[in-house]
């Protein structure tokens, strides 16, 4: 079996029916779940075992955990559980994404098989899909980030992509419970997802908010592409320990102490 190595520009495509489709993911399950569908060649008439090798997936999200074998298979397993709602000929489908997946000891790499359902979603995509690098999406630091693009990334050429807040939150599969204050839902929803995607993708987006009355209904996003395509991933900041923050404090201190004294001579 061939094992595939991910890579900033694998492509992922996937029908706009399953971008438009309901669920819930963590940041690193998405993530997962983009590289192995980003294995999918366009030439496959069904399902084979997608074999991915874990470093590479390790070194494209760039994690610092050194168990990220065993993290893998902890992430691998949470994802066979997660229901993906599917909307066709006004009935909702639930399905699973993967209905099988090996994780062998020593060997680097993990297996999967996608459910036979999800069969016109991911094989064969001749119009109506959209299609992006997965490198696009790999440094955000939001799982709604993730869902934004794609809902955008879909309307790139159209330049404009108008949602209902309601049709919005459903999309993200987010409870009435949760954020149910708007300005809460712009504040760690909207914000977060703008930023992520302007500093870290290759397109650009804004949004206004249309009202009826005093409530936001609608927002409306603009959506343009960047020519200079995704910017190469910027290393993370190096955290400091106290012990090393009171060393350079120290050593700053001395200096101005030397410039005092040379001032003062």
């Amino acid at each position: 079996m061939y094992v595939s190595v991910i890579r900033r520009k694998s492509v992922v495509t996937q029908a706009n029916s399953l971008v438009e489709a309901r669920y819930r993911l963590t940041l690193t399950e998405q993530k997962l779940l983009l590289s192995l569908v980003s294995l999918i060649a366009p030439e496959d008439e069904e399902f084979q075992d997608y074999a991915l090798e874990v470093k590479s997936f390790a070194d494209l999200i760039r994690t610092k955990n050194q168990n990220y074998y065993k993290e893998m298979s902890e992430i691998l397993e949470r994802l066979m559980g997660r229901v993906l709602h599917i909307e066709q000929d006004g009935d909702w489908h639930k399905v699973h994404w993967i209905g099988y997946a090996r994780h062998r000891k020593g060997s680097g790499t993990i297996t999967v098989r996608f459910d036979p359902f999800l069969k016109p979603y991911l094989l064969q995509l001749k119009n109506r899909f959209t299609s992006y690098q997965i490198g696009a999406i790999a440094q955000f630091r939001s799982s709604y980030s993730i869902r934004i693009y794609q809902l955008l990334k879909q309307y790139e050429r159209l330049g404009e992509r108008r949602l209902s807040v309601a049709e919005l939150r459903q999309r993200l599969d987010i409870a009435e419970n949760e954020y149910g204050r708007h300005a809460d839902f712009r504040r760690r929803i909207l914000l977060p997802a703008v930023e992520d995607i302007n500093q870290k993708s290759d397109i650009m987006i804004s949004f206004t908010q249309a009202k009826r009355g005093t409530k936001v209904t609608d927002v409306v996003f603009t959506i343009r592409g960047k020519k200079e395509g995704i910017p190469a991933p910027k290393d993370r900041p190096k955290k400091v320990s106290k012990e090393g923050r009171r060393r350079e404090t120290g050593k700053m201190m001395a200096i101005l102490r030397g410039r005092n004294i040379e001032k003062q001579q």
